[in-house]
């Protein structure tokens, strides 16, 4: 097959009906065994740079094709029946059109003036190559019915038709061969390897206008703000007196930040209110959060087990408090000291004052006996709403055990991390995410690194966030496996500090994927040191965490086995 760009014709380009004829040559030209010296450029679009005096300012090139050795020929394409009259106009199908022969001479002589331009700039010690430059034409619908020559305007050796295209290879071969009268004596240079190559910038040269990560990661937090504000209005038009209620929703679809909205605008108005999540982490940010809105509410976000431990200290006996107040100095917080304090709460939960208000996130680590307790803490008029995540592939999450909650609302979009990244985080997804719309910000395509030494690899994303990128420190987050955590925090220095401690908000934290849950941070970059000890709840939960830049980095050898999961 030829190296041709595009290698693949745009969805937009093969319907459109005007374009048939340009998609038969493409097609031809793709499976065709042309030399290995050259390239086939399709819809060459060119601006005047050059000629002041030509009216034309713009144009477009059906195909051209560059031979390092041979040079360079442009072909217009023209579908339909094609016909000339005496007085000199073409028609396609009877209908009337541009000479083809005019067009290709157009494209030919503004794009080599281009050439000879950036040439000159490029080399200004190499002379200008003196190339072999054709133009020619190829009526895919029509045949050859001539055997004698086309008059002044052209010769029949410019034109390919419809049984040319079985055989291109013979066609391109001779438009490269073919001399025009009178200039058989002449000899040209060869284009070359760095002719080809300037060619090849010209026409095929990537164009980026996309704002700066700065600027996308400023723009998107005021969209997913936005989106956030309409996610949580729904609900509360739909839903918002009711006092029990259980909200499901896919990673991203703003349970969180609805959570804590609903517990700011209930705790006003109430005395006894607890906002329970599971992780500490994410109770230290949702404390620090809430603390910037209402100060007296900051010491009612908890983790499930400090809930437990203000429940003891309110209501337990002095012997049983230092039962475990001693436990917890000796041991640290427990299995054992969470069991010992569940039983002695359900004993005494007559006599625990009820709470008004719980607001629980992340309900999907929460366990069966938790529910059990909290049930029995709360009265018929006391309100409770629950967020889980709905991801069924992950979390084989049942109802939770409370009175007066049936079946769950459903939150079906994400929008809180960018579409590329929606995208990827919706493979781990129940169904591969049927029904999970996706309405996050547009911005960069998710990366991934391959690479010998993820450390290295790791101090150059950095250097590239912060110092080119102008990333804020605190904007970016770290996950790697707790076992590389010690040689991620040895490249740590005054351009990038690294901390583990999520209360040090000016630094670039760094966390295991499980005690980052629940959290996000606006660039996110994975560490994927061993693929083998993932789980998909682990890739799941780590994709999702970014908002606006997802970085996956992975070692060599685990490369395309991390490229077939994502797929």
């Amino acid at each position: 097959m030829s190296k041709i760009f595009p290698n693949k014709l745009p969805k937009v380009v093969l319907d459109n009906p005007r374009r048939k004829a340009e998609v038969k040559v493409f097609n031809a030209l793709k499976n065709a065994e042309i030399f290995s010296t050259q390239k086939v450029y399709y819809s060459a679009s060119w601006l005047n740079t050059v000629n002041e005096r030509d009216a034309q300012t713009d144009g477009e090139c059906d195909f051209i094709i560059t031979d390092s050795d041979m040079g360079i020929i442009y072909i217009e394409v023209k579908g339909g029946i094609i016909t000339k009259d005496k007085n000199n106009i073409w028609y396609s199908n009877g209908k009337e059109i541009k000479n083809p022969i005019e067009q290709a001479k157009k494209s030919k002589h503004i794009i080599t003036n281009e050439f000879i331009k950036r040439w000159n700039k490029k080399y200004p010690l190499k002379r200008n190559p003196a190339l072999f430059r054709g133009h020619f034409v190829i009526l895919p619908n029509s045949s050859c019915q001539l055997k004698e020559d086309l008059g002044l305007f052209g010769n029949i050796k410019q034109f390919g038709f419809k049984e040319d295209l079985d055989k291109i290879e013979k066609l391109i071969s001779n438009f490269f061969y073919y001399v025009p009268q009178g200039e058989d004596h002449l000899s040209f240079d060869k284009l070359g390897i760095d002719g080809q190559e300037l060619f090849h910038e010209m026409l095929t040269k990537p164009i980026n206008f996309a704002p700066s990560l700065r600027e996308q990661i400023k723009d998107n937090n005021f969209d997913i703000g936005q989106l956030t504000d309409e996610q949580e209005k729904l609900l509360s038009q739909s839903v918002g007196n009711w006092k029990r209620l259980w909200v499901e929703g896919p990673a991203g679809s703003g349970k969180t930040s609805i959570a804590l909205k609903k517990f700011t605008k209930e705790a006003k108005e109430i005395n006894k209110v607890a906002f329970i999540c599971r992780g500490k982490n994410l109770q230290i940010k949702l404390s620090a959060a809430i603390k910037d809105i209402d100060d007296s509410l900051h010491h009612q976000i908890y983790t499930f087990d400090s809930f437990l431990l203000q429940i003891a200290n309110d209501n337990f006996k002095d012997n049983e408090i230092k039962f475990i107040n001693t436990s917890l100095s000796n041991e640290g917080y427990s299995q054992k000291i969470r069991d010992y304090i569940l039983n002695i709460a359900f004993d005494i939960s007559n006599k625990i004052e009820k709470y008004d208000l719980i607001i629980i996130d992340e309900s999907q680590d929460f366990e069966d006996s938790w529910w059990l307790l909290i049930d029995e803490l709360i009265s018929k008029e006391s309100i409770v709403w629950i967020f889980g995540d709905s991801n069924q592939n992950i979390w084989k999450t049942n109802r939770p055990e409370i009175k007066g909650i049936s079946e769950s609302f459903n939150l079906s979009s994400i929008l809180r991390n960018t579409q590329q990244i929606a995208k990827q985080s919706i493979v781990f997804y129940d169904g591969q995410g049927y029904g999970i719309n996706i309405k996050g910000p547009y911005a960069s395509d998710v990366k991934i690194q391959k690479s010998e030494s993820l450390i290295e690899s790791l101090e150059i994303e950095l250097n590239k966030l912060i110092s080119i990128q102008s990333i804020d420190k605190q904007s970016i987050t770290i996950l790697a496996d707790k076992s590389i955590h010690n040689e991620i925090m040895e490249i740590s220095n005054e351009r990038f500090k690294i901390t583990n401690k999520i209360n040090e908000s000016k630094d670039v934290f760094l966390s295991s994927i499980v005690n980052f849950k629940g959290l996000e941070s606006d660039c996110v970059l994975i560490l994927l040191d061993d693929l083998s000890k993932l789980s998909d709840d682990d890739l799941y939960i780590g994709i999702s965490r970014a908002k606006s830049h997802l970085a996956l980095l992975i070692k060599n050898n685990d490369y395309e086995e991390l490229l077939n999961i994502l797929n």
